[in-house]
């Protein structure tokens, strides 16, 4: 459980990083994504600790992926959230 709580703060730290870097590009709205972080960093909390417990990351393969677990939790996030609205 404490393993599922640290992965959902890493997966919305990453967030929290990549979308400032997209806003610094596209539009402002990019940070109004990141309040939807409660639905998407349970989301790769989950994938993340499934996959560590299954596989051993050493800690570089371990960031890459956090960082791709970080980009398809934002996507199910924001498909989840908008088919709501």
């Amino acid at each position: 459980m404490l393993k599922f709580i640290k992965y959902s703060f890493l997966v919305y730290l990453i967030s929290l990083i990549i979308l400032y870097i997209l806003s610094k590009y596209y539009d402002d709205l990019m940070l109004v994504y990141a309040f939807f972080g409660i639905v998407y960093a349970p989301i790769g909390g989950l994938i993340l600790s499934v996959l560590t417990s299954k596989y051993n990351f050493s800690k570089p393969i371990f960031f890459i992926v956090a960082l791709v677990v970080t980009i398809i939790a934002i996507v199910l996030g924001m498909a989840i959230v908008f088919t709501f609205f």
